[in-house]
């Protein structure tokens, strides 16, 4: 990997601060993520999925009490960035608008043999939101189950495209890292996405000629299924 600082492509900034923001009720969603895949194996709070993985941080904007960004920036640009500097996998745990621009940057991570993985959304829809709803072509759409593997309340679903490639992580109740070297649980298909994510970056250090086709034709193929 090229750059693992990461950027800030949120609106005026386009700089490499990608601290979490000041906002107290939504501070450390990413910090919560980025945990759930890398954080160290140093038997202290938890241990990601992929712990000796490396993390890139693409920050798009603060987020409002409403969980909504506030000056939210560029989607596509973030996917091109870190598909640039060298990421295998790409975590979304985010909803986002749609756009040609958008498709466009999944499309060339694919090409660039790099996974996106995105979360499914918390709207109890029978389908996946965006950008989720591209995994029917690009990547993988990640909807969230509790400690049972029952599919959580929120979550939202599969739909009936026969080429949506969705799955399931853990995504009720997960204790993660927080900012200020604390942890902390928090629910959502946020949540789950990244274990996912974790579980792609393990596929590719065992096997780095894995292509994103095969990532998604694997891990659909060997999961367990759910009603």
């Amino acid at each position: 990997m090229d750059d693992i600082f990461g950027w800030n492509f949120g609106t005026g900034q386009n700089n490499n601060n990608v601290l979490p923001g000041t906002n107290t009720s939504s501070q450390g969603h990413g910090t919560h993520v980025a945990g759930s895949i890398a954080a160290r194996n140093n038997g202290i709070g938890i241990t990601g999925v992929a712990y000796n993985s490396q993390i890139m941080s693409i920050r798009l904007g603060d987020v409002n009490n409403q969980g909504s960004f506030t000056n939210g920036g560029n989607l596509a640009q973030g996917i091109r960035y870190a598909v640039d500097n060298g990421a295998r996998v790409i975590n979304m745990s985010l909803g986002w608008s749609d756009s040609t621009e958008l498709r466009d940057a999944l499309a060339y991570a694919a090409s660039r043999n790099v996974v996106t993985v995105s979360a499914a959304g918390n709207s109890t829809l029978t389908s996946p939101g965006n950008p989720a709803k591209y995994a029917t072509d690009f990547g993988l759409s990640v909807g969230a189950v509790d400690r049972d593997q029952m599919i959580a309340d929120f979550s939202n679903r599969a739909g009936s495209d026969s080429r949506m490639q969705h799955v399931m992580g853990p995504g009720v109740n997960i204790l993660s890292t927080t900012p200020g070297n604390t942890y902390g649980s928090k629910n959502g298909t946020s949540m789950a996405a990244p274990h996912v994510a974790g579980v792609v970056a393990l596929m590719l250090s065992a096997n780095p000629n894995l292509t994103p086709s095969q990532v998604r034709q694997i891990l659909t193929e060997t999961a367990t299924r759910l009603s």
